[in-house]
């Protein structure tokens, strides 16, 4: 699936970084909605830099991402996905980040891991819309060996905590699979205004369902060679929980 993403300058890519969910349809087949949305569902990276920059925290930054499999020519499986995002400026302390809630700050500071020694920390927030489609869109009968017709809607809210050694990060997301997400219509219009294949199969679409989310991850720098002004080389050790429907 080809990406195409517009960033303001400041935004940190390094905590912009997509991932999946798992979504089941009654039968032995499973296929993953991409929660590969700009914002939504991000895992940062362990190798953040280990120092702000000069005169205080790193700016706050805005992301526009797209991602679709029309850029390759090809519609199937994840069919598309956008998603705007935004990432607070990096700060010392919890209380030191600008611009971001009170009650999100105190969220922040009090999960578990997050906080440490030397740590910079960070709040993203997301909202985004994916789209899954089978591989034949001619075919308006349910297609039980193939990925379902399903859409998601969703937001996140991440908080990241890391220095150059070890990075930990939160991510909740919520929202909604099924037609509320609206992705129907979405593709249905996409596809008619750009003179391509008409998808027949939204009848046979995933219901309704609340989707809630927990994704914790956690990464160390186990290795580190050579100097990073004229080009090194590390080793990082992560993983990743995630608790959810």
């Amino acid at each position: 699936t080809a990406s195409v993403t517009l960033t303001e300058a400041g935004a940190d890519r390094q905590s912009m970084r997509a991932a999946a969910r798992l979504i089941t349809m009654d039968t032995p087949y499973r296929w993953w909605l991409a929660l590969a949305c700009m914002f939504c569902c991000s895992s940062g990276a362990c190798g953040a830099q280990a120092d702000l920059p000069a005169g205080g925290a790193e700016r706050a930054g805005y992301a526009l991402e797209s991602l679709n499999d029309f850029y390759f020519g090809k519609d199937q499986e994840l069919s598309g996905a956008w998603s705007v995002q935004t990432h607070s400026g990096v700060a010392g302390s919890w209380d030191g980040l600008e611009e971001v809630p009170g009650m999100v700050r105190r969220l922040g500071a009090s999960i578990p891991t997050l906080s440490g020694k030397d740590r910079h920390y960070r709040v993203s927030a997301a909202f985004c819309q994916i789209t899954q489609t089978p591989v034949d869109l001619k075919r308006s009968d349910l297609i039980e060996e193939d990925a379902p017709y399903a859409g998601a809607l969703l937001v996140s809210l991440s908080w990241y905590g890391y220095n150059d050694a070890t990075f930990a990060g939160l991510e909740f997301v919520t929202g909604m699979v099924g037609p509320a997400s609206g992705a129907e219509w979405m593709q249905e219009n996409t596809h008619e205004w750009l003179g391509i294949t008409r998808p027949r199969g939204w009848d046979n679409q995933l219901r309704n369902e609340l989707i809630i989310n927990f994704n914790y991850s956690r990464k160390r720098k186990v290795m580190q060679r050579g100097d990073a002004a004229k080009g090194s080389f590390d080793a990082t050790l992560g993983g990743r929980i995630c608790a959810g429907n």
